[in-house]
């Protein structure tokens, strides 16, 4: 997201869409220790963001649930399924060529499998590329540990 908010502040006209595979667009990662220990205790706090607040304020076309299934270099698209309608369609690009070259590449995804694709098609095109795996995922699995835990200690 940071990287769209920045092109948003390098070209002001610019059309961005930001298509995300999961629920949220911006989570605040150095709560999730507060939220585990219990200070935070309501998961909603660490959303930062809403596709809403991104449109206002940064402009932005921000696609919750939308994921990227295949990218047509020649024709210059991305093959897009939207997750909740169960619909594909193609998004036409014309930037994606200007991500660097000379310093590496950071890929998110829910769980990491699909940024593990993206990273290999990214590296096949000569970038350098990591991916970064566990997000929602792995607080998705605290958050149920934490749950359970409040279960055992009611029962």
């Amino acid at each position: 997201m940071s990287a769209a908010c920045r092109l948003r502040r390098l070209d002001e006209q610019a059309s961005i869409v930001v298509l995300e595979r999961g629920p949220h667009v911006s989570f605040a990662n150095c709560g999730l220790p507060y939220h585990i220990g219990g200070a935070i205790r309501d998961r909603e706090r660490l959303l930062v963001a809403t596709p809403e607040l991104l449109a206002a304020r940064y402009a932005l076309d921000v696609r919750v649930e939308h994921e990227v299934l295949a990218i047509d270099r020649p024709a210059r698209q991305v093959l897009v399924r939207d997750l909740r309608a169960g619909k594909e369609y193609r998004l036409s690009y014309d930037r994606l060529d200007e991500l660097p070259h000379d310093r590496e590449l950071l890929v998110v995804c829910a769980v990491g499998q699909r940024g593990y694709v993206a990273c290999r098609i990214l590296s096949q095109r000569g970038f350098v590329c990591r991916n970064l795996s566990g997000g929602f995922a792995l607080l998705q699995l605290w958050t149920r540990a934490e749950r359970l835990r409040g279960d055992a200690s009611a029962g």
